[in-house]
Formats: structure tokens, C-alpha cells, sequence
């Protein structure tokens, strides 16, 4: 059995898909499967896979579009590496990514847990660092506070046949599962970054093409119906979390020149969480009212 499964799902990206699977073959550490789950793409991708002859590479292509929740977990079923991780097909690995978590599971010897390392980000052919922000005494705020990616995060199997990605949350769903895990089983943070995030205008979580924000609110409450995460987030974090993203569906709306809908989400992100950015909050706001906006410049 290899050590990892790493999970590429993968939907029309012919494109770019060639990049993140080389990047999984490149690796210093040898030891894995990889299996590339295709959710009913219409495009070539199956042809780009179809050109790697590595017996590592296992391709499976759903009949029908299913969303990238069901696509995962069916693959997760699949998988047998005795760790997963994962790969959005336009994103890729740095060639130390599974070496420094085999590195790090065997220097805790703990058969469950989650493990999460930092990440670059590649946006207009320029890499940059993020900022390394270090997990607090309360993984589960952290995951709700702080957006960690699929392809930052290797769990065991055992823990990922029992915890799965909720299949009716096509965003933050993996938040939500670093949250379930995260209650019950121990986490751990590398700060090396070994993998890169590739924004692009396709992104699923482009603000300004899509109301990502609603959904991470709504991927939130269904987070805080779970007594085992409610009880581990404080009432401050909640509001928080919450006032982070009617903040951030206040730029959509703002984007797409929704008047009523910008001011009501700015209220909302002062009333829950006013001690932060009040004085720009409130001119945004005053900003949006059309009574105000012709004297102020934004």
C-alpha cells in the first residue's frame, strides 16, 4: 500500500492540469497514488491524463457533474494510501511537499491527525509568500478564521472514511471538515510553504464573480449546528466570523452595483463586529447611501 493518495479532482482544465500532476511525479518522496478524479469534464482533460504512463496515476471520470464535495469523498472511498492529500488540478506542488509531511507525521508518531503546511500563491506569473500566521491553542477558530486550503492539508485515511466533505456545501466545505476534524482529533502546522495556489479569473472563489462570501456564511451556521465545533468557538469568534463576511459580500454586492443589498451587508458587519475598521466601515457605508455618495470620494 503507498504511504499518500493524492486526490486531484479536476473539472475543464485541460489547461492546466498537466502542471499539477507533474508536480506530484516530481516529488522527492516516491511513495504514493495518485488518482485523478474527473467530475464529467467536456473539454480534453481526459486526453492531457490519458498521456502519463505512470502506473501510479489512476483516472476515474464521474458520468455526471456531482461538484467537487461528492467528487472528493468518492475518491477518499477509493484511496489506498494510508495518508491523503490533495490537489486542486490548477494548483501544484513544490518537489518537497510530501517528503516534509512524511517528515512530520513520523516526528509525532500519531497515526490520526491533521496535518496543514503554508503556501505560496501565484497570481499574474508572480509567486509571492503569505504571511505565516501560527495556530493558536484553538484549531477550530483558526480553521474558521483563517482560509487553509485542500492542497495545504494531509489527513490520515482512517480519520477522512469517518469525516468527509459535506456534499451539500460547494464552498468553505473544506473549512467545515478541517473544523470537524480539528474537535476531535490533533492538528499539526508546518511553515514551510511547499505548494502554490494559482489565482485566476476562473477561480471558484473569485469574489467578485461569485458570492463566495454568502456561502462561507452559510457553510458557517451549518458549522455552528454542530455542538462539537459550537463548543469550542467563542461567542466573539463567531461574530466575527460572521461580520468577515457580510463584510466581504458588501465588495460583491458593491462590484455588481447592488445598492440596497451593500448597505445592508455593511450594517450587518458593523453591528456583529464594530471594533474593527469602524471608521472605514462607516464610509463605506456612508458611501453607498445615495444621498451621501456624490460627496464622498471613496
Amino acid at each position: 500500500m503507498p504511504f499518500f493518495t493524492v486526490i486531484i479532482p479536476t473539472y475543464n482544465r485541460a489547461d492546466l492540469i498537466e502542471v499539477a500532476i507533474n508536480s506530484v511525479l516530481q516529488q522527492s518522496f516516491t511513495d504514493f497514488e495518485i488518482i485523478v478524479i474527473d467530475d464529467a469534464s467536456q473539454d480534453d482533460t481526459e486526453k492531457v491524463v490519458s498521456k502519463f504512463s505512470d502506473n501510479r496515476i489512476q483516472y476515474i471520470k464521474n458520468e455526471l457533474n456531482i461538484e467537487r464535495s461528492r467528487t472528493r469523498n468518492k475518491a477518499i472511498n477509493l484511496a489506498k494510501g494510508n495518508y491523503i492529500t490533495f490537489l486542486d488540478s490548477d494548483d501544484y506542488y513544490l518537489e518537497n511537499h510530501l517528503q516534509n509531511f512524511y517528515d512530520e507525521i513520523s516526528a509525532v508518531k500519531l497515526k490520526n491527525a491533521l496535518f496543514f503546511c503554508n503556501k505560496k500563491t501565484l497570481e499574474n506569473k508572480v509567486i509571492s509568500s503569505n504571511v505565516f500566521l501560527p495556530i493558536s491553542e484553538n484549531p477550530v477558530e483558526y480553521f474558521l478564521l483563517i482560509p487553509v486550503m485542500p492542497l495545504q492539508v494531509c489527513v490520515s485515511k482512517e480519520i477522512l472514511l469517518k469525516h468527509q466533505f459535506n456534499p451539500n456545501i460547494h464552498i468553505n466545505e473544506d473549512s467545515l471538515l478541517w473544523m470537524e476534524i480539528a474537535s476531535e482529533y490533533p492538528v499539526y502546522q508546518s511553515a514551510k510553504e511547499t505548494c502554490v495556489y494559482l489565482t485566476h479569473e476562473n477561480n471558484s472563489i473569485n469574489v467578485q464573480k461569485n458570492n463566495v462570501f454568502k456561502n462561507r456564511l452559510d457553510s458557517i451556521n451549518i458549522a455552528l449546528g454542530n455542538p462539537n465545533i459550537k463548543k469550542n468557538i467563542s461567542r466573539e469568534k463567531q461574530q466575527l466570523a460572521k461580520s468577515d463576511c457580510y463584510f466581504g459580500m458588501f465588495k460583491y454586492y458593491k462590484y455588481n452595483q447592488k445598492k440596497m443589498q451593500q448597505v445592508l451587508c455593511m450594517l450587518s458587519a458593523i453591528i456583529l463586529y464594530p471594533t474593527i475598521k469602524l471608521k472605514n466601515k462607516i464610509h463605506l457605508l456612508l458611501s453607498s447611501l445615495p444621498i451621501f455618495s456624490t460627496f464622498i470620494k471613496e
